[in-house]
């Protein structure tokens, strides 16, 4: 071979563009479905930052009502303990009844037993405290008791059902997952149409394979892909269609799930209305109870001491 060697500098440049013209939705079902998941985790932060301010309540009221029962229990204890000794103190002196004293002994032993559980219950109520802030509940004084927020109570059950499916996180999280079951049926049915895209591409070659010269190529398409699949129970479109029904099934799940959570959260919005109305009426027979059986406690400690 006579021909000359060649020492040539070289390159290569190739730049493409490519376009989706159109697809049959499928573009705009991955856009929805991504939108929905970030909604979803939007969602779901907002969750658990309400959860945890609900334990944080939950957990400094029940230390409040714990150690509020104790003290009520030791002062009721006290009281009985006084009654009990003073019936001693008759039968002693041969004017009292001794079935008198066993009454107030069994009442004594039962105001012990109820000391005793809800010293138990204050421990357990100061265990959850220290899980949520890492500290032991300080000196009960430093406890503020707030006030309760009647004002923010809805006028009427209605109202608090509409409230409730406004707002109840997880019946938010359900609408989401519909929709996303709802984007996954787009992007399935857009399985069974072909998708168009147009592309721009660009060459320059210089020197390449040893040829001296520069090469420039401008390339132009309109592209059209339609996969389609053959086989199964179907025939044409099989894996197409059982896509297609499996997002169908997921969706009938979805808004299944969607209508027991909705019936559910009004079950319960109605019983804790309910649960209220009841606890309302009943705080007023307590408190007349309650009442009078502190004037009978006092009459019959002024007949204990006088001997009757």
């Amino acid at each position: 071979n006579d021909t000359a060697n060649t020492n040539l500098d070289f390159y290569e440049f190739n730049a493409k563009l490519t376009q989706n013209l159109y697809d049959f939705g499928l573009t705009t079902s991955k856009i929805e479905k991504a939108q929905n998941t970030l909604e979803l985790a939007k969602v779901s932060e907002s969750n658990v930052k309400i959860n945890k301010i609900y334990e944080s309540l939950s957990a400094y009221l029940n230390y409040i009502k714990a150690y509020k029962i104790l003290e009520f229990s030791k002062q009721s204890e006290g009281r009985i303990r006084e009654v009990s000794n003073l019936e001693n103190e008759k039968v002693a002196k041969g004017a009292g009844l001794a079935s008198n004293v066993l009454q107030s002994k069994a009442k004594l032993a039962g105001a012990k037993s109820t000391r005793v559980k809800s010293q138990g219950e204050l421990e357990v109520a100061r265990n959850r405290f220290f899980n949520l802030f890492r500290e032991l509940p300080k000196d009960f004084s430093t406890f503020e008791i707030p006030k309760l927020p009647l004002a923010l109570l809805p006028p009427s059950e209605e109202d608090a059902i509409k409230i409730a499916k406004q707002n109840n996180i997880s019946l938010k999280l359900s609408s989401l997952n519909i929709e996303n079951a709802k984007s996954s049926i787009k992007t399935s049915k857009s399985k069974f149409f072909p998708s168009l895209k147009a592309s721009a591409e660009y060459k320059n070659k210089r020197n390449m394979s040893g040829l001296d010269g520069t090469e420039i190529d401008h390339i132009y398409k309109i592209e059209m892909k339609y996969p389609i699949s053959i086989g199964g129970p179907y025939g044409f479109f099989f894996k197409e269609n059982s896509d297609y029904k499996s997002s169908m099934n997921q969706y009938m799940m979805a808004k299944y799930s969607y209508d027991q959570m909705e019936r559910n959260l009004e079950e319960s919005v109605r019983n804790a209305w309910q649960t209220k109305e009841n606890s309302k009426e009943n705080y007023e027979y307590l408190a007349n109870q309650a009442n009078i059986s502190g004037e009978f406690f006092d009459i019959a400690m002024k007949e204990v001491k006088l001997g009757n």
